[in-house]
């Protein structure tokens, strides 16, 4: 099953050379195998996205499903700082239910030449 198709962000071509062109929203082709994760496989990733995108909201405003990959001590971390009023401690809910992205559909993403232009040249090395 196919991911549903982002909204938020429009589409960035970034241009490294005459004939390489890449789609900031599609990943280039690759030789790379993927191993599939023996504790998380991907139907788990599916479902859960399924299951955040059913509730019509971000997982830690609608669904609120606590991410099972995720390996913080949250329960940890909140009696820690609420010990000492730490004033950012809302931070935590990102952190078991996942961090929010594309928050600002009028965000504009300008490509940048300078800063890890390799990255664009040879991402086939990350593999």
């Amino acid at each position: 099953p196919d991911i549903m198709k982002t909204e938020f962000l429009k589409p960035l071509d970034v241009h490294v050379s005459e004939k390489l062109t890449f789609n900031d929203r599609l990943l280039p082709l690759t030789q790379c195998k993927f191993v599939d994760n023996a504790q998380f496989s991907k139907d788990y990733f599916l479902k859960l996205h399924a299951s955040v995108k059913a509730c019509g909201n971000y997982n830690y405003q609608g669904a609120r499903i606590p991410l099972q990959h995720n390996s913080i001590k949250v329960e940890k971390f909140r009696d820690y700082l609420t010990k000492y009023s730490y004033p950012s401690i809302h931070i935590l809910q990102f952190c078991e239910f996942g961090f929010p992205l594309g928050l600002w559909s009028d965000a504009y993403l300008e490509p940048s030449s300078k800063n890890h232009s390799s990255s664009y040249s040879y991402y086939t090395q990350f593999c």
